[in-house]
């Protein structure tokens, strides 16, 4: 096969894009280091593949074999519309592997890089500087073209396979489904429009334009049919985030949009009359009757299209030139309506032809072309994920608002069949991670119930267990559902967030087998006969189970436990020297700890084991030693969740709000934004969804976090750490409240003057001209830019399209002297529900109350206060995590198969794990009050900070409430303050500072910072001094544990103050993060893994 072939295309339409692709392909055969290799490798995969032949290849270390495949990859990428499906599968050296789908919802290029091990499935961008991750390095691919062959009542999944010998192909069943039913879904018309026939209007064009793909199929369907105005047609493409768009999702855009959908699916295999199959007519649904608008779509070819007539006949198609020469005098138009010739006059159909009745002529006549080339790149415009190119920022006030009422939103209280509390322990020497021991614990009133588990299959033993309708707490539920999520016959749910599992719903399902009364055929049905639901408690208390002491006034243990002690020969003999175990715990604890430390260790583990009646003739018994401590914890968090229940009803109680208990919410920030919501903080607010909810959430900006004039530091002198008295609850406390209403589009021409007028705004500006007002440009600017790696970068800098709202234009205003364009916003102009400012004033002062009574209930309105804006501006789930069974994978893939990001098979496990795209976004927040919120605590950062730069006091370092300087900077800062605003500065009242630096071991009274060495982002060190001039460290290195630091130094012969210092001349080092802490990872697959190496070099340039 010549390589020139392969970028052949019809005619001229593609000649841009041909280019484009040409240069791409050209570059990467610059990574070729044998081109006689290469070519030989993609001609024989090309061969297989352009046959739909699948196929195997080893790679190893063969990157020549790795780019043809890659190659081979782009090419079957632009025929995916066949009609198999092609699936790629990644084979690791351990014998895991993953899958991956060539759909057009994923970037191909950064597909390639997830296939290639080059980037990780996080990554959303290819960067030539990754290096290819160490956790998955491919070493052979299969390429499978997936086709299915359907019956009545069961489909065979196949694959075309060639032998290795005889070269003879043969088709390999690789599933059989006996009630399978297919999702359709619509996607683009991959062919051209080669009449003159005009089918825009159906989304298929004469030539490639990427402008005429901008929308999906079924949005351009709903703009044709005229029944939605702008503002409903914007939203729409906010909810729908998908190229494609599955049948069964349309009922919920049917029941958003308040209008009736037809979809008439086109079977190719019957004629004309009998095509369409009215799949999904929602008139028929009880909540669709009164509806009074309707939409009438097609789909065929997986696209979907407006049911409306063609303004053409099939005998103009067919004698087209004949008929355009003999009626030259008639408009084309008119021509096009010819549906014959009578007395050589023509007759006509006014009204046009049926859309199918065109189409199979057209195909009949080759009048469609099919896009071959650069589809890939015309079919990657669709992105849902922002729309980043909207103007106008009109909206639909009923889609894209929803007005609060504390008073009508009830939640209907969860009643669980019983509560647990479990902890598993595991054997952490091998990997992946396996468990010996589960403990379990639930209250019956007085008594505390204790069940534990111990030998093969402990998780399946816990499930069978736990009864249905129960809900169970880990502390942390990421770690220990790798111990019974996998267990076969149970279906999973996972919620996850930011990399934190929150729950898992899992529910086992009967299969039944009955034979139709009428019909006499089998048929099967499912029915529910156990769920159980697991969260993760440290979502609802974010502190570990040690501090729950002093957060709850509970009796808790002290922890002393040799965990590399538990290997598979040692729990198999359960009784080991206490010897063994003393020096175990020494070797994992001898950084940490001094000899006196150890010794006190020693004494403890003894009494531990006495107690725990695991000790015998100096031996110790390490399954119920392990017990004993397991059991301690479920009790400890069991009796912590109930304490802070009975604080949040006590805090509840005290504020007159009628809320739910704990175990009807799965993290803090829900339990503090539900609790402000009952109070009456939002009503007569808006929650909001679609563009203005995208706007408003472009002006959220979390605080600033750097180095003075983003530059290293080494500062020597008194230095403290000035720090923001409850910063997020102060913002709350002084803001103007939540803006009521709705929000409204500020006028063009708007001027400063005006815009000033409303309540609040949320802008787009272009920053022309900006000069700070002081006698140097200020060391911590206020405005910000992003850099190649995503950071923010703040200056003092011009910049165009810069989001912010009124506040942070104040401050600007206040602190600069600038010239701004303004592009577009929002205002709110109805006033402010102003019960947050008393919200907090009452839950701070309560605080006060119970921290001077030495009351532990301060702990809970703590987190409470710090919990509740979160929630307003988390962003809508892009994707979800699936467990689907090994025997139904294939199925599962060609249902889903446009939705599908990745794969994960580990064969260890009869489960295979999917990632895929939610397609649809109906997701509503309320940005403008966490927005507010971030900006008003920026602005009591800026007012103390800008003006004491205005005076020439030095600041070195600020992370996000707090600020490096001076101490006998201080009293001049409070007296600026003072002047300045008219208020007292220093203290511990909200909208105070105070000096803030952790105490040390052995520290005496107050603390200073003998010496400040910063070195960027959450990178510095602090030389603390107490009033007896005993020494400590306050050390921060981003990415690196502190235990890892300490080891670090430990190892070179130098002191942390050393280290820091060579770190600061530029000197890279590179650390050793296995070295001091527990390093081991979470699966994909709900694996717990060790890492055989995990290191990082750091270099401050």
């Amino acid at each position: 096969m010549e390589m020139q072939e392969l970028f052949n295309a019809p005619g001229d339409v593609y000649q841009a894009e041909k280019n484009e692709v040409r240069k791409a392909y050209e570059a990467r055969l610059k990574q070729v280091r044998n081109m006689d290799n290469f070519k030989n490798s993609f001609g024989n995969m090309m061969r297989k593949a352009t046959r739909g032949v699948s196929f195997g290849t080893d790679i190893g270390e063969d990157e020549d074999k790795r780019l043809a495949f890659t190659e081979t990859l782009r090419q079957m990428y632009k025929t995916r519309y066949r009609s198999k499906k092609i699936v790629v599968r990644a084979h690791t050296i351990e014998g895991s592997s993953r899958w991956f789908t060539l759909s057009d919802k994923n970037d191909m290029e950064a597909t390639i890089g997830h296939i290639s091990g080059e980037m990780d499935l996080e990554t959303k961008q290819s960067d030539a500087r990754i290096k290819r991750s160490k956790f998955f390095v491919p070493v052979r691919y299969d390429l499978l073209f997936l086709d299915q062959d359907k019956t009545h009542d069961r489909v065979r999944f196949r694959v075309r396979r060639q032998h290795e010998n005889s070269n003879r192909t043969y088709e390999e069943t690789v599933e059989i489904d006996d009630s399978y039913r297919a999702t359709p879904d619509g996607g683009f018309f991959p062919y051209i429009n080669r009449s003159r026939v005009d089918l825009r209007p159906y989304q298929i064009f004469s030539s490639v334009n990427k402008k005429n793909y901008k929308d999906n199929c079924f949005v351009y369907a709903c703009i044709q049919s005229g029944v939605f105005n702008e503002e409903e047609i914007n939203h729409l493409r906010f909810t729908v985030q998908t190229k494609t768009l599955p049948n069964n999702r349309i009922n919920e855009i049917a029941q958003q949009f308040k209008c009736n959908f037809i979809v008439r699916r086109i079977e190719e295999k019957y004629g004309t009359r009998h095509a369409a199959q009215r799949m999904i007519d929602t008139r028929k649904k009880e909540w669709g009757k009164g509806f009074e608008r309707c939409v009438d779509l097609i789909l065929y070819k997986e696209h979907y299209m407006i049911n409306q007539k063609v303004p053409a006949t099939t005998f103009y198609l067919e004698h087209a030139e004949e008929l355009e020469k003999k009626f030259t005098e008639l408009p084309l138009k008119q021509i096009m309506l010819i549906k014959g010739i009578s007395k050589g006059k023509p007759t006509f159909q006014e009204d046009g032809s049926y859309p199918m009745a065109i189409f199979r002529k057209m195909f009949e006549l080759k009048l469609f072309e099919e896009i071959k080339m650069c589809e890939m790149d015309i079919l990657g415009t669709t992105e849902y994920d922002k729309l980043n190119d909207y103007v106008e920022l009109n909206y639909n006030e009923q889609l894209c608002t929803e007005k609060i009422d504390s008073t009508q939103e009830t939640k209907k209280p969860k009643v669980w069949s019983e509560i647990y509390y479990s902890d598993f322990e595991t054997n952490s020497t091998v990997s992946p991670h396996v468990p010996y021991l589960n403990c379990t614990v639930y209250r019956d009133g007085a008594n505390i119930h204790k069940v534990n588990f111990t030998g093969e299959n402990i998780g399946e033993h816990l499930l069978d267990y736990l009864k249905s309708g129960s809900l169970t707490y880990f502390h942390n539920l990421k770690y220990d559902a790798c111990f019974f999520v996998n267990t076969p016959g149970w279906n999973t749910q996972i919620t996850e967030r930011s990399g934190v599992v929150l729950q898992i719903v899992m529910t086992k399902y009967a299969h039944n087998e009955h034979i139709h009364p009428k019909t006499n055929k089998p048929f099967k049905t499912q029915s529910k006969i156990k769920q159980l639901c697991f969260r993760n408690s440290y979502s609802i208390i974010p502190s570990a189970l040690r501090k729950f002491s002093e957060m709850f006034n509970l009796s808790v243990h002290k922890e002393v436990m040799a965990y590399r002690l538990y290997t598979q020969e040692n729990i198999e003999k359960q009784i080991v020297p206490i010897s063994e175990f003393y020096e175990q715990y020494k070797i994992e604890n001898e950084d940490k700890l001094s000899e006196e430390q150890l010794k006190e260790a020693n004494k403890q583990i003894l009494a531990n084991a006495i107690e725990a009646n695991a000790y015998e003739n100096d031996t110790i018994d390490i399954i119920k030693y392990a017990k004993f401590y397991c059991f301690k914890d479920c009790i400890v968090l069991m009796k912590g969740l109930e304490k802070f229940d009975r604080d949040l009803r006590e805090v509840f109680n005290q504020t007159n709000t009628q809320m739910l208990n704990v175990h009807n919410f799965i993290s803090i920030s829900s339990i503090g934004y539900h609790f402000a919501n009952r109070f009456g903080c939002f009503d007569e607010c808006y929650r909001l969804s679609g563009k203005p909810q995208d706007f408003i959430q472009r002006c959220v900006s979390g605080g600033r976090t750097m180095t003075a004039n983003n530059q290293k530091q080494y500062i020597e002198g008194r230095i403290q750490d000035f720090d923001a008295v409850s910063l997020y609850p102060s913002a709350m406390y002084i803001m103007d409240g939540v803006p009521k209403g709705i929000p409204k589009i500020i006028p063009k021409d708007t001027t400063h003057e005006q815009l000033m007028e409303y309540d609040t705004f949320f802008i787009e500006i272009n920053i022309k001209k900006i000069e700070c007002k002081s006698k140097k440009p200020y060391a911590f600017g206020q405005v910000f830019r992003k850099n190649d790696a995503g950071s923010k970068i703040f200056d003092n800098k011009p910049i165009d399209n810069f989001y912010i709202d009124k506040i942070g234009l104040m401050d600007l205003i206040e602190f600069y002297d600038i010239e701004y364009e303004l592009i577009r916003g929002y205002y709110f102009n109805e006033g402010f529900n102003k019960k947050i400012n008393f919200f907090i004033e009452g839950l701070f002062n309560l605080r006060l109350k119970y921290k001077k009574e030495k009351n532990p209930l301060q702990s809970t309105i703590k987190l409470l206060l710090n919990s509740i804006y979160g929630k307003s501006i988390l962003k809508a789930m892009k994707t979800e995590t699936k467990c689907v069974p090994r025997d139904t994978i294939f199925k599962y893939i060609w249902r889903n198969y446009n939705y599908i990001s990745e794969i994960i098979d580990e064969p260890s496990i009869d489960k295979i794990y999917v990632r895929k795209f939610n397609a649809i976004n109906n997701h509503f927040n309320l940005p403008q009050f966490g927005a507010s919120v971030l900006s008003w605590s920026k602005h009591l950062m800026n007012r103390v900070m800008a003006s004491a730069e205005q005076e020439g006091v030095p600041i070195f370092y600020q992370d996000t409430d707090s600020m490096h300087l001076f101490e006998k900077d201080l009293p001049k800062i409070a007296d600026i303050y003072q002047f300045k605003y008219h208020k007292k500065l220093i203290g511990e009242e909200m909208c105070q500072f105070h000096n803030d630096f952790d105490s040390f071991e052995g520290a005496v009274g107050k603390i200073y910072s003998r010496k400040l060495i910063a070195l960027g982002k959450k990178s510095y060190l602090d030389i603390l001094v107490d009033e007896e001039g005993h020494e400590g460290y306050h050390i921060r290195l981003k990415g690196i544990p502190h235990q890892v630091i300490l080891n670090k130094c430990k190892r070179m012969g130098i002191t942390v103050e050393e280290l820091y210092e060579r770190l600061y001349k530029g000197e890279e080092m590179e650390f050793d993060l296995l070295d001091g802490t527990n390093a081991f990872k979470k699966t994909k697959t709900f694996q717990q893994t060790n890492l055989p190496t995990f290191t990082r070099k750091l270099k401050f340039i």
